[in-house]
């Protein structure tokens, strides 16, 4: 049976699942205020050796490829594609927008993951779950929330906030839209957790759906505050 091992660094709490097919094996999470780059790898091994396995013994590598925070988002990029690179095995990614909505899967409506880009942004896109399935309804953007609480208006079926934007957002669409069908997902459900999206690993792994290493990449969205610095002084300068 396929042995897939899940990763997820892209927002605050660090998450790690082995996954034997659609079989949760073990998790690790962990949401403490310390660096991924000091708890990932710890978390991977120690998971390893609770299951008393080896890295030689997974299939296929997932991993979480943003949006999110730019350096969370790049430690558990790197850190899969060298196991991936080292035990050459294909990799399969899943959007974190996706990621969240699917802790919304035993619900009903229009699914909002909302995820806090600052200056009255979110990372967002819509789906639609009916039966335990999500449907992709908008790409993933970066939206003002306003403007994003106003495109709701559209959609008839109940709104589901989740995300840790989702709290601020649940408190616009309160105020803007004119339907009581709003629900906002508990606080557990607002991380990440590998143990939830291996699954969708494993059915992309299996209806082929993977790649190398080398063909993964991460969806930033926007630039990074320093990219966007960057960019603002060469443009002062007349550069390029």
């Amino acid at each position: 049976m396929t042995k897939i091992l899940s990763v997820d660094t892209c927002l605050s709490a660090c998450s790690v699942a082995i996954h034997e097919g659609e079989k949760l094996l073990g998790e690790n999470f962990l949401d403490a205020g310390l660096t991924h780059s000091q708890t990932l790898m710890p978390m991977i091994q120690s998971l390893l050796d609770s299951l008393g396995m080896k890295f030689k013994e997974i299939d296929v590598f997932g991993v979480t490829n943003g949006p999110g925070s730019f350096t969370g988002m790049r430690i558990g990029m790197a850190t899969v594609k060298g196991m991936a690179l080292a035990f050459d095995k294909p990799c399969v990614t899943v959007s974190t927008l996706y990621a969240l909505a699917m802790g919304a899967i035993n619900l009903e409506g229009i699914v909002c993951p909302c995820i806090d880009a600052r200056n009255k942004q979110i990372y967002n896109a819509v789906f639609r779950i009916c039966k335990s399935k999500i449907e992709r309804i908008t790409k993933n953007r970066a939206i003002n929330i306003e403007d994003f609480i106003n495109e709701l208006k559209e959609y008839k079926e109940n709104i589901i906030f989740v995300g840790d934007g989702a709290k601020i957002c649940y408190n616009a669409a309160k105020t803007i839209l004119n339907k009581s069908d709003i629900t906002l997902m508990p606080e557990e459900f607002n991380r990440i957790r590998a143990g939830r999206f291996g699954e969708e690993v494993y059915r992309q792994y299996k209806s082929g759906i993977q790649y190398s290493c080398e063909e993964i990449s991460l969806e930033y969205i926007k630039l990074s505050q320093a990219e966007r610095e960057l960019a603002k002084a060469k443009s002062e300068k007349g550069g390029i």
